[in-house]
């Protein structure tokens, strides 16, 4: 075949005519590839006009070890078991909308994330629940196992504290043992207990059994959040927060129909 080729583009006559099909044969790709881009944009736009679609949800988003993603598929026993009450959790009980964050407090997605999460749930407790669970990614953020585990002494010995310790620990990032102790004392909880807690490890299982509980429901980075049920993995601003509010306002407006 290649021989042939060669015998073909070696004649001037039968040179230009091999040029001019593989000129047609580019000109179809390109025309074929506008074509899908011209599908794509209309189905995109369509979808914005018809509420499906929200170009802020839909936006891209930085996280820990891999890009963002959303994914509806999560069974009804996993959103049971991720919201349960078994991990920290701030707003109303009755909120419509339960947000499940899995983060490493030496993201610096989650970082970046964090300050817009906690004005989220200042601002609109009715309207939304947070509940923490744990994904320290030790190899990336050195300490982050040790941290998950102070936080979650301090959740175990005055839950009222956990909110306190928990913005220190993003404020800070650093998590040396005088530092986790510090952030201890400066959240008001007994030094001599947290010390205790954290040298016997005994929050280390809760902290473990969330990162098995993330790997179960697709986390594969950090911040991930699950919106009843619905995963976003990737740093979100407020603007984002309340696109995805709003998302899900309007397919439970559709569902209720």
């Amino acid at each position: 075949m290649s021989g042939m080729i060669a015998w073909l583009s070696s004649r001037p006559e039968h040179r230009f005519g091999l040029m001019k099909v593989i000129g047609l044969l580019f000109l179809l790709l390109l025309v074929v590839g506008m074509l899908a881009f011209a599908r794509q944009v209309y189905e995109y736009y369509s979808g914005i006009r018809s509420g499906d679609i929200d170009p802020v949800f839909d936006r891209s988003f930085g996280s820990s070890v891999s890009n963002r993603s959303v994914s509806p598929n999560v069974s009804r026993s996993d959103i049971l078991r991720l919201q349960a009450d078994d991990a920290p959790s701030i707003g109303s009980k009755n909120a419509p909308v339960v947000m499940v964050e899995f983060l490493d407090y030496g993201c610096p997605f989650c970082k970046q994330s964090f300050e817009h999460v906690r004005q989220l749930v200042t601002d609109r407790p009715d309207d939304v629940r947070l509940v923490i669970r744990d994904f320290p990614i030790e190899y990336l953020h050195p300490g982050a196992t040790k941290a998950a585990m102070a936080a979650r002494c301090v959740a175990q010995l005055e839950p009222d504290k956990f909110w306190s310790y928990h913005d220190r620990l993003f404020l800070n990032q650093q998590f040396g043992d005088k530092d986790l102790q510090r952030y201890a004392q400066e959240s008001g909880v007994s030094v001599t207990l947290f010390n205790d807690c954290l040298a016997s490890e005994r929050t280390r299982s809760q902290v473990e059994t969330d990162i098995a509980l993330g790997l179960q429901t697709g986390v594969q980075g950090t911040p991930t959040f699950f919106f009843n049920g619905h995963r976003v993995q990737g740093a979100l601003d407020r603007e984002a927060f309340d696109g995805v509010i709003k998302w899900l306002g309007k397919q439970n407006a559709t569902s209720t129909k």
